[in-house]
């Protein structure tokens, strides 16, 4: 089995393809107005992807990214199959639905909740 770091695929602009103009000049703004209350100097190097989730996408626009990854990268020879990714960008909402669902016991060893926190604190900042 082949693992990404961070299990992150998403180029950094990636996620804003859909944007209009005007939608990321005040993602722009709005980014910076955010860095600047948390005291941080200089200017932020991307948008905020949580802003843009939150204030920007609507409920109804949901964004489906799907990248093919270098095999040789992963390791594999150059004659592998092609490694298929995909991310989902989806939309903040009002509601704040709790769900469940349900894990095969024999793939729990495959999850681990801690790593998986982690990495969103990571990528947020």
């Amino acid at each position: 089995m082949v693992y990404i770091r961070k299990s992150h695929i998403i180029s950094p602009d990636d996620e804003f393809i859909d944007l209009s103009e005007a939608e990321i000049i005040r993602a722009q703004s709005a980014t910076k107005e955010i860095w600047e209350k948390k005291g941080k100097e200089g200017e932020p190097k991307r948008i905020n992807g949580e802003w843009v989730r939150n204030k920007i996408r609507k409920p109804n626009r949901v964004l489906l990214l799907i990248y093919f990854l270098d095999p040789v990268k992963a390791g594999l020879s150059i004659s592998s199959n092609p490694i298929v990714g995909f991310a989902i960008s989806f939309p903040g909402t009002d509601r704040d639905d709790a769900v469940e669902y349900a894990v095969h016991e024999q793939l729990l060893s495959m999850f681990d909740q801690e790593i998986l926190i982690e990495d969103f604190e990571d990528y947020e900042d």
